[in-house]
């Protein structure tokens, strides 16, 4: 699997290797550009909702206007008018007025609950992108702007922007607060190996070091058709962490549900590959560094 189209910004750092086995069928990862989340909505039909070919009925004021050109173009003599007719006109008036009014009622009412879901989705994708127990790379002293990351360990694409990530924290630290949260793809034997790795560290406040572990060696053991999970014990160990509390959370479902959570967030975001970057909670569609350079320094400058 390959970690990057030719339209990603990323393609110019990483180019696919020559021997690059062929996709597997899953969704292959995508750089920054063209990473459109497209949202179709299609608004139901509710009450007081006509199609284009239905024109507006008023069954009152035909009515209505029947019976005045009737009476003015042929009178009924008195003898033959019906006492009655005056009285089911006034019924189907008011009829119509309360059908009206509870038509009016209803589309009020759709419209106010219609607006309801899309304030608790607001809430809900602002809550996706950044969650409380989301890894902080760095927090900015005097925060301007959120850049977070969906990345995978053993994507060739994450690991060329990097280095690009880290030039970015280098010049922005202090207004930018950068994120990253994982995202390993089925199409890498080691992703979620180096995902759960990473995650114990942070357990133990060590997420960055072990971070950076990963990318600088990713050419060692990306791509391998072998279980990486010894060697990733032995950066813990470089790292001097508590090896028996990285065992038992490396053992532990939880800190793989941990992982999971920030896949299961990221799919409902839009993500489909690595790395995708969200900055102020909308996902950044650019094609050069440049363009994402200049998005990061206008929205830091804010």
């Amino acid at each position: 699997m390959i970690c990057w189209n030719s339209s990603s910004p990323w393609t110019r750092i990483a180019a696919p290797p020559k021997d690059a086995p062929a996709g597997d069928g899953t969704a292959d990862h995508q750089g920054t550009a063209f990473l459109l989340a497209t949202v179709h909505r299609t608004a139901a039909p509710g009450y007081g909702h006509s199609t284009p070919h239905s024109p507006p009925v008023q069954p009152a004021l035909v009515h209505a206007d029947y019976r005045t050109e009737h009476h003015v173009s042929n009178p009924i003599p008195p003898s033959t008018r019906s006492p009655k007719k005056p009285k089911i006109v006034v019924w189907i008036l008011l009829a119509a007025a309360v059908v009206a009014a509870i038509i009016g009622y209803a589309v009020a009412q759709g419209n106010s609950k219609a607006a309801s879901p899309q304030a608790a989705d607001a809430a809900t994708t602002e809550q996706q992108v950044v969650r409380e127990n989301s890894r902080v790379l760095s927090q900015a002293p005097s925060e301007k702007a959120v850049l977070v990351e969906f990345l995978d360990f053993e994507c060739e694409a994450c690991g060329a922007a990097y280095p690009f990530v880290e030039e970015l924290r280098a010049e922005y630290s202090e207004n930018v607060t950068f994120v990253q949260r994982y995202f390993p793809l089925p199409g890498h034997l080691n992703s979620m190996n180096a995902a759960v790795a990473v995650e114990s560290a942070a357990q133990q406040d060590a997420y960055e070091p072990m971070y950076k572990k990963m990318f600088d060696t990713q050419a060692q053991w990306g791509e391998s058709a072998d279980n990486k999970s010894a060697l990733f014990r032995t950066y813990a160990e470089d790292l001097g962490l508590d090896m028996a509390a990285y065992d038992a959370a490396v053992a532990d479902p939880a800190t793989e549900e941990r992982v999971k959570l920030d896949v299961n967030d990221g799919k409902a975001l839009g993500v489909t590959g690595t790395p995708t970057f969200f900055l102020d909670g909308k996902m950044l569609n650019v094609q050069t560094l440049e363009q994402f350079r200049a998005a990061v320094e206008a929205t830091a400058a804010n």
